[in-house]
Parts: C-alpha cells; structure tokens; sequence
C-alpha cells in the first residue's frame, strides 16, 4: 500500500498543490474496487460545485436507500473513480501550467456512499484530496465517530443525516437488534463536537413516510441549539 507522505513529498505545487508529475494511478486504483461510481461535476451536493465520490458498503439497511447498488458493494452509479479523478488532475494541471490566478472550477470533493465512515480507506481517500488542495465534504450517518473525530481538523464539513428520534432508530435503518442506547452514545460525542466546531457540520433530516411531524420536532430538539436542522424531502426509489 502507498505512504501518501513519500508519493507526493516534492510534488505539490505551490498553488493548487496538485500532484500532477507523479503517475498517480496506481495509487488511485487501490481504492478503484471500494468506489461504486463517481460524479465529475454536480450542483446539488455541497455549497458549491463538487465531485461526488460514492463509496461501497453500509452497515445499515435504510428501507428508504437511494443507493442501494453502492450498499450491495456494486459498481453503477455514475462514471469510474479514476476518471473522474483523472478529469480533476488534468483540470487543475492545466491551469496550474497556464500560471492562471483563479482557481480550477471543481475545488471540492463529497464523499459519499454508503457509508464512508465504515470504509477502512476513508483517511487514505481524504489525504489525497486534501493533498490536491481541495476542500473535502463527508456525507455519513455518524456510524464510525472515532474517524469523523480524528479527522475533523483537515475535512472542510461532515453531513449528518440523523434518521428521527432515537427509539425510531432500528426501524429507519433495517435493523432490528440494533441497540439504541450506543446511537444516543455516538451522537452525544458528534453534538459535543459541532457544539465547539459549529462550522464542520451540518445536520438534516429526510421526511421518511414513518417519521410524524411530532418526530421531526424531537429530532430537532435533539440536535446543538447551535444547529438547526436541515430538513430534505421524501423522493420515492421507485418513483424514478
């Protein structure tokens, strides 16, 4: 496995920091197989235009997934990784030889899924971007704290989705035994953390068909009063 310190030391660029004299696509095809597609350029996941990065595997089973082909572990979804990541390099190569001022028109990336949290890759994924100098957006249901944690200084925001009221939890994610008492747990740690870094996160709600008005004023309550909650609207999988 690559050291991303030793493949990149001497090559970042002073602008952009973009890595483009090194052939980097043995390095991006260890994470080619854990990507179940990618999106090279959308206006709808972030504040600002980004590529979106989804990647395999979820622990849950969200009845409501709208990704369920990156849950199973299998490739469908948009374009593959290192294209994508290809486009990129190749966009902030040119303007960094063009000695351009501004900044390429793709700056950020979101890691989706999934459940990025639970991909042992996640930290190796992040540093490469960061390493291109571009902002790092992780969207994830709070699953593993201890890697939103530790990387909380280099990831620009984490979108949470916090599925309803804590009680609810089994029953929204499709899993039965699972114990509520360590969701209440892992929040705690992730609302102390927005509570002292108000800026990283964003917390948001989809209006499941289980989830009553009463449901979304608990999850509310629930939430930093530092945050309000982001409230997304129910789109059926099968609606197309």
């Amino acid at each position: 496995m690559y050291n991303t310190d030793e493949v990149f030391e001497g090559y970042l660029t002073p602008h952009y920091r973009v890595p483009y004299p090194v052939d980097v696509t043995e390095l991006v095809e260890e994470h080619e197989g854990d990507i179940g597609g990618c999106i090279p350029v959308s206006f709808s996941d972030y504040t600002k235009p980004a590529a979106v990065i989804f990647v395999n595997g979820c622990p849950y089973n969200c009845p409501h997934c709208h990704n369920k082909e990156v849950v199973e572990s299998k490739a469908g979804l948009g374009e593959p990784f290192l294209k994508t990541f290809q486009r990129i390099t190749h966009r902030c190569a040119c303007a960094e030889h063009a000695g351009l001022e501004v900044s390429p028109f793709i700056q950020h990336v979101v890691i989706s899924g999934g459940e990025p949290t639970a991909y042992t890759k996640l930290p190796e994924l992040i540093r490469l971007y960061k390493y291109m100098g571009m902002g790092v957006k992780v969207d994830t249901m709070g699953f593993n704290v201890d890697v939103m944690l530790d990387h909380l200084d280099i990831v620009d925001a984490f979108y949470i989705d916090v599925k309803g009221p804590w009680e609810m939890y089994p029953e929204l994610v499709g899993i039965p035994s699972l114990s509520v008492e360590k969701v209440k747990q892992s929040f705690s740690r992730i609302f102390d953390a927005a509570t002292h870094h108000p800026e990283k996160f964003v917390f948001r709600t989809t209006m499941v068909p289980e989830l009553s008005e009463s449901d979304i004023e608990q999850v509310k309550q629930n939430i930093p009063v530092t945050h309000s909650l982001k409230l997304q609207k129910f789109r059926s999988v099968t609606s197309g």
